[in-house]
């Protein structure tokens, strides 16, 4: 406000000396005036343009949300092939069984490009599978970049099934990127992590916590292993 106070002071001073110079010299008067005008219209689009960019940047934030300071907003969701409710002390519902895919939403609010320059999976607790009950089967199909993961693995790896990394975005041109997670024998939590890169800084996007178990009957002596 403050600053924009200033522009106005100065242009309102310019307009008014102006209007003195060419009132004592006629001759003048005419290229004066209109070379004043035309500098005091370029200030004044300048302010307004700079203000419009800010207003739409606040109004691309509060639609699409922030990441804590991230250049990229991230949906996530879970496509698996079967479900079904985990039976013990953690009662839960339609939990993915064997495989799911982690389809990640990238999409870039800012006016400069990102680089995704990688992701990894991390498994934040591994322990022996539980019984589940209920199981039932959801078809789906999508086009994404695929990715595969072993989560029995320690650490798990992942390995492109096509294009790798790293891929660009921007506020036209967003990602899909499937995580296609497997376990056989432990039932897991886990997540992913994006890396990016972006006008010289870079930094990580982690998503939520997801839960992934095996299509096998729960062991009597099981115990849990924290990451």
């Amino acid at each position: 406000m403050e600053r924009r106070w200033i522009v106005w002071t100065l242009a309102g001073l310019v307009v008014a000396g102006a209007a003195v110079l060419a009132l004592f010299v006629p001759t003048a008067g005419a290229w004066i005036v209109g070379a004043v005008l035309a500098g005091v219209a370029a200030a004044i689009a300048g302010v307004v343009t700079r203000a419009t960019d800010r207003g739409l940047e606040a109004g691309r934030e509060l639609v699409l949300g922030t990441s804590g300071g991230s250049p990229i907003v991230v949906s996530v969701s879970e496509k698996g092939v079967n479900y079904g409710d985990v039976v013990g002390d953690m009662w839960r519902r339609n939990v993915p069984v064997g495989y799911v895919v982690a389809l990640l939403t990238v999409e870039a609010p800012t006016q400069r490009a990102v680089i995704l320059e990688g992701l990894e999976a991390v498994v934040e607790t591994r322990e022996l599978p539980p019984s589940v009950e209920n199981r039932g089967a959801v078809r789906s199909s999508f086009s994404v970049r695929a990715f595969d993961v072993d989560l029995d693995q320690d650490p798990p790896v992942v390995v492109p099934r096509g294009e790798d990394f790293p891929f660009k975005v921007s506020a036209s041109d967003p990602e899909r990127i499937g995580v296609a997670a497997q376990v056989n024998r432990y039932a897991v939590t886990w997540h992913v992590v994006l890396h990016w890169s972006c006008n010289g800084e870079s930094g990580t996007f982690k998503t939520r916590t997801m839960s992934l178990v095996p299509d096998r009957p729960a062991s009597s002596n099981g115990q849990t292993r924290n990451q």
